[in-house]
Order: structure tokens, then C-alpha cells, then sequence
């Protein structure tokens, strides 16, 4: 009964849905008490599960710091600052 409304549900929504979706829509439209595991595993069963999707971060999102030739000490400094205050909370006494 369960794989039967599985494949109607993957009929109605074909590439929307995944195992977890599946089972909250079983939990909460046909009211059948089932764990999300149970679902995964009826989901693969019958090969309804969607393919991975790997989210890549841009590389231009990445800080590049320029490469300077550097002669002597104290002659080049760099650093990335995450946080910087510019107007700090003056406190009177």
C-alpha cells in the first residue's frame, strides 16, 4: 500500500521531491506513521530516489593576496581583517 502511493506521489511531483519530502507528504496527507529511514529505503527499493546534487563554491568568492618581492624586513605587511569597528562605544566615567 505504501510503494503504491510512493509512485502516485512521484507521478504528481516527478523531479521535486526526495526520500524526505516523500515520507513528510505520507506522514501528513495519508497520516501513516513511518520513519524517514523506512522511506529511504522504499525509495530505493523501487529506484525513486533523485540523483546526488553537489553544491561547489565559486572560486571567486576565495581572497588572492598579490606575491611582492620583499628586500628587506618590515618593508611589506598583509593581513586579513574579518571584523573592524568604526565607531566603538565611548564610555564616560
Amino acid at each position: 500500500m505504501i510503494k503504491t502511493l510512493l509512485f502516485d506521489l512521484t507521478e504528481k511531483f516527478p523531479f521535486f521531491f526526495g526520500f524526505k519530502k516523500l515520507t513528510f507528504l505520507l506522514r501528513s496527507r495519508f497520516g501513516i506513521i513511518i520513519n524517514k529511514k523506512k522511506g529511504y529505503r522504499l525509495c530505493k527499493e523501487k529506484d525513486l530516489l533523485l540523483p546526488i546534487v553537489k553544491h561547489y563554491i565559486s572560486s571567486s568568492s576565495e581572497i588572492v593576496f598579490k606575491k611582492v618581492s620583499v628586500e628587506s624586513p618590515n618593508i611589506h605587511w598583509q593581513m586579513d581583517i574579518p571584523h573592524v569597528t568604526l565607531f566603538p562605544k565611548i564610555i564616560f566615567c
